[in-house]
């Protein structure tokens, strides 16, 4: 899955924890957790009615948001609710470790959907199984930040980590992949 698409693909598993975090800090947990249940909910049936179809990954994700979302609220520990980006990279983890580790490229079949009458050549899918690697890697060291503020640290560390952290890292993944491209074409000339 191109790293663009990657990024569609987390913004609207995001867009709830980031309106949790601007209502509970206004309104409360509760407020906090309803307003991004409701605001899962919303993207969900958004994506079904623009594009008349489920998105397997949104469904999952707002699944996830609804059940952890529910049992925060029932037993009023936001603790569940934090836990929620974790649970997403265990999929992203699976997808990038049978992808990585096995003959069935899973993130080359998804990018297939996205990448309609693009073949790729035996070098771009190894920079692909390349690129996959650096996001199992990220994935894991991802989660286990997250857990461990979940568990340890303040609100706003919580959620930078759980927000802000990916989209540095990508950024900086961004920046690298087009600084190299640079320097090798400038090699070329």
């Amino acid at each position: 899955m191109p790293l663009k698409t990657m990024l569609k693909t987390m913004l609207p598993g995001l867009l709830p924890i980031i309106v949790y975090i601007f209502v509970e800090e206004f309104f409360g947990v509760v407020a906090g957790i309803s307003a991004a249940i409701i605001l899962g909910i919303a993207e969900y049936i958004y994506t079904y009615l623009k594009w008349h179809y489920s998105d397997r990954f949104i469904f999952v994700d707002t699944v996830i948001l609804v059940l952890l979302g529910a049992v925060s609220l029932i037993s009023g520990n936001e603790l569940f609710f934090k836990l929620k980006p974790a649970f997403i990279n265990f999929l992203f983890i699976a997808l990038f470790a049978i992808s990585v580790f096995s003959s069935r490229n899973v993130i080359l079949k998804m990018s297939e959907r996205y990448m309609k009458n693009i073949h790729l050549n035996d070098d771009a899918i190894y920079k692909m199984k390349k690129m996959s690697l650096l996001m199992l890697i990220f994935f894991v060291i991802h989660t286990i930040l997250v857990v461990f503020a979940a568990f340890y640290m303040t609100q706003e560390a919580w959620a930078f980590i759980s927000v802000t952290l990916p989209y540095i890292f990508f950024a900086l993944v961004f920046f690298f992949m087009f600084f190299y491209k640079f320097i090798i074409n400038s090699k070329k000339r």
